[in-house]
């Protein structure tokens, strides 16, 4: 489908919501997340508002360091429905692979998980970040990290400084879907949805920026 295609994935979801919206879009084996396309349409809806209300705005970038949870899901077509750009962090990386690409990509905004076979991710953003169990939540100040203003945590009991994945659903009611609805109508299908940084074994790593058309594309979604 030539129209499909050339849809933002926003605009792809609400497509899929509509003419599926009783199919079941995931579910997962290990956990109790199991969603249709619209209901999962209306929480990444819900998650994008609660991004906006953080101060996050259209063009910003949201750095993910997870494993496959709901959260990176909700976090990756949250941030397309709101304009962001999504920025993958390797599930490996340690402490000076992470600055680098956090300074290197200007995040705005780090979701993460507690961690990965033996690495704890809370510790390795507390020792980049020592001011951020003091901090207010959102309101980040660190030289080194000048754009990084939000750590979002997607876990239990949220550690110090760090806004709880689970708060963005309250944090939605402070802005409307019409608020939502209008910065969507501003995204095109050729604006950047995503970098993907390069493994780096011939020097840096190097982000790569993905459009939803590129994306779309490469996931091979027009058989949809």
């Amino acid at each position: 489908m030539t129209d499909f295609i050339n849809k933002t994935i926003s605009q792809q979801m609400k497509y899929m919501a509509k003419k599926y919206p009783n199919d079941v879009m995931v579910n997962y084996t290990d956990r109790d997340y199991k969603r249709t396309w619209k209901e999962f349409d209306e929480e990444c809806e819900i998650i994008a508002r609660g991004f906006l209300a953080l101060g996050l705005k259209k063009g910003d970038h949201i750095s993910i360091w997870a494993t496959n949870v709901p959260e990176w899901m909700l976090t990756f077509f949250a941030s397309a429905k709101m304009g962001g750009i999504l920025i993958t962090v390797n599930t490996s990386y340690k402490v000076f692979e992470l600055e680098y690409q956090l300074r290197q990509s200007d995040t705005n905004a780090l979701v993460l998980i507690d961690g990965f076979k033996g690495t704890s991710y809370v510790d390795i953003v507390n020792e980049l970040c020592p001011m951020l169990k003091d901090s207010e939540p959102g309101k980040l100040n660190n030289p080194m990290l000048p754009e990084l203003k939000a750590v979002i945590f997607a876990g239990d009991e949220c550690p110090a400084g760090m806004i709880d994945f689970k708060s963005l659903y309250e944090l939605a009611n402070n802005v409307s879907a019409e608020e939502l609805e209008e910065i969507d109508k501003g995204i095109k299908f050729d604006d950047v949805v995503n970098i993907q940084y390069t493994s780096g074994t011939t020097g840096f790593p190097k982000g790569v920026m993905l459009t939803h058309y590129k994306l779309t594309k490469a996931l091979n979604l027009t058989m949809l």
